[in-house]
C-alpha cells in the first residue's frame, strides 16, 4: 500500500484506454484516489467506476483535449479546484501517425507533437513544483522503444517519443535529490487501440512484439515504486532499446522502418 494521505491522488492522462487506463487501476490498487483525463468522457467514467468498485478509491473525471493550446492550463486549473493533492503524475497521453511526412496533414502532426511532447513538458512543469514542495511523490511517463529509432513513415511519433524518453531521464536526475522518483517505460508494441489510430492499421505494428497493457502497467508501477528511472517490460524491449548503440545510424534507421512496416526488428525475428 502506498504512503498516501486521504487527499493524495494520481493524475493520469490518457486514462480512457490502454496503458493509461491500466496504470490508473494500478495506482488505485496502491491506495491513490484518481484524477482521470482524456478526451473521451464516457470511457473515463468506465475506468472510474472500475477503480471505485474494485479498490474503494475516490475518482474525478476531467475530460480534456491536450492538443488544445491551452489544454494543459485548463486541466491544471480544474485539478487545483479539487480537494486532492497530486502526488503521482502518470502521463500516458499520446497518439501516433503513420505515413510519409510529405503526405501527412500538417495540423495532425502539430497536434501529435503537442500531445506527445509539448503537453508532457508543460504538465510536468505545472505539477512538479508541488511534489518538490512536499518532498514526496513521483512521475511516470510513457515513452517507447520507438524513441530509440528514427522511423521513416512514423517520423513524428518516433521523434516525440525520443523526446519523452530523454526528458524523463533528465527530469529524474533533477528531482532525485528532492526525493521524487521519475520513471519512463519504454515498451515495444502493446496490444491497445494504438494501431487503429493515425493510420497505424496500415502498418505492421500489430504483428510486432505485442504486450498486454495490464502486464506493462503492473511492471511499470512496481518498478516505479522501487525507484527505477528507465523501465523495460521484458528482456526483448531492453535489447531493442540498447541495440542502437552498436550500429551506424543508417542501419538503425532501416530497423526503425522495419519495426513499423513489417512489425518486427530483424535481429529479433523468429525466422
Amino acid at each position: 500500500m502506498a504512503d498516501t494521505t486521504d487527499a493524495d491522488a494520481a493524475l493520469v492522462t490518457g486514462a480512457s484506454s490502454g496503458i493509461g487506463a491500466a496504470l490508473a487501476l494500478e495506482a488505485a490498487a496502491d491506495g491513490y484516489d484518481l484524477l482521470l483525463t482524456a478526451r473521451r468522457e464516457q470511457r473515463l467514467r468506465d475506468v472510474a467506476r472500475e477503480a471505485e468498485s474494485e479498490y474503494g478509491v475516490t475518482t474525478t473525471v476531467l475530460p480534456q483535449d491536450l492538443s488544445d493550446p491551452d489544454g494543459v492550463a485548463r486541466l491544471h486549473d480544474r485539478v487545483q479546484a479539487t480537494d486532492h493533492t497530486v502526488t503521482r503524475l502518470v502521463d500516458s497521453a499520446g497518439f501516433p501517425t503513420y505515413g510519409p511526412v510529405a503526405e501527412s496533414d500538417p495540423e495532425t502532426l502539430r497536434s501529435e507533437v503537442r500531445v506527445n511532447a509539448t503537453a508532457t513538458t508543460e504538465l510536468a512543469a505545472r505539477v512538479v513544483p508541488g511534489l518538490v514542495e512536499r518532498g514526496r511523490g513521483g512521475v511516470v511517463l510513457v515513452g517507447s522503444a520507438a524513441g530509440y529509432y528514427p522511423a521513416p513513415r512514423a517520423a513524428t511519433y518516433a521523434a516525440t517519443k525520443a523526446y519523452v524518453n530523454f526528458f524523463a531521464r533528465a527530469l529524474a536526475a533533477e528531482l532525485e535529490p528532492e526525493g521524487i522518483t521519475v520513471s519512463v517505460v519504454c515498451p515495444t508494441a502493446v496490444d491497445t487501440e494504438f494501431v487503429e489510430q493515425g493510420g497505424m492499421a496500415d502498418s505492421g505494428v500489430a504483428d510486432g512484439l505485442t504486450h498486454d497493457p495490464v502486464d506493462v502497467a503492473r511492471t511499470t508501477w512496481e518498478r516505479h515504486r522501487a525507484g527505477d528511472r528507465v523501465i523495460f517490460p521484458d528482456w526483448k524491449d531492453a535489447a531493442v532499446c540498447q541495440f542502437p548503440r552498436l550500429l551506424p545510424h543508417r542501419t538503425i534507421t532501416d530497423f526503425g522502418a522495419d519495426a513499423f512496416d513489417a512489425g518486427t526488428f530483424p535481429f529479433l525475428a523468429d525466422d
